[in-house]
């Protein structure tokens, strides 16, 4: 019996010892992996970037840190680009206004095809346009307010100035709270009656 309890200790003992083993080489592979697909990238995007003409507009870290940063930062949330085709002074300002309003844009487009439900007469549908320009202006604001810039990369053009294009970031929570938050804002502003009123406070509450 003792012999017995003996012989399955040292298997146990044994199993250890090489699942141990076994799981440092595990976490060793699984490290390499890591870093041999994030030097893949590293390689890849910077690549990218010099054959299509872009630099880097330095903010104090090195580009491979910043696209670092960007890749785990961006995981699970939005990324915005804010790309202008010809600047001279606040490129960052006129990026940062761009993404933001083309994002309120796309959110109006969307918007549009779930309200139009509601707004079966002229009336409704005037009350409906109105409540878009407001709310496409606010949320401009309330997205660009909250964007967390990532890095920027520009191009320098002949006449002067430069092209230039900044990635930003943004979570979706913080993107529905602005949008509920733009979209309140536009409901008081475009004096909308009532009914209608309640109708799309409902909505912001209940979906995207």
């Amino acid at each position: 019996m003792k012999k017995t309890r003996n012989l399955i200790a040292l298997i146990i003992l044994s199993v250890l010892f090489v699942s141990c083993g076994s799981m440092k080489n595990f976490t060793k592979k699984t490290e390499n992996d890591y870093a041999n697909a994030e030097y893949n990238y590293l390689e890849s995007r910077k690549k990218e970037l010099k054959e299509e003409g872009w630099k880097y507009d330095d903010d104090g870290r090195t580009l491979d840190l910043a696209l670092l940063d960007f890749r785990r930062d961006s995981k699970g949330k939005k990324i915005l680009v804010g790309h202008i085709t010809s600047c001279q002074y606040d490129c960052l300002g006129d990026a940062q206004e761009m993404a933001a309003g083309v994002y309120a844009a796309s959110v109006v487009d969307k918007m549009k095809v779930k309200i139009e439900r509601m707004s079966g007469n002229q009336q409704g549908k005037a009350e409906m346009n109105g409540l878009m320009k407001a709310f496409e202006k606010k949320a401009t604001v309330e997205i660009g307010r909250i964007l967390k810039r990532s890095y920027s990369i520009y191009k320098p053009l002949a006449g002067g100035g430069r092209e230039f294009k900044t990635f930003f970031i943004i979570g979706e929570e913080e993107a529905f709270q602005a949008r509920k938050r733009a979209l309140q804002r536009a409901v008081e502003e475009a004096k909308l009656t009532k009914k209608f009123g309640e109708e799309v406070e409902d909505f912001i509450n209940r979906e995207e």
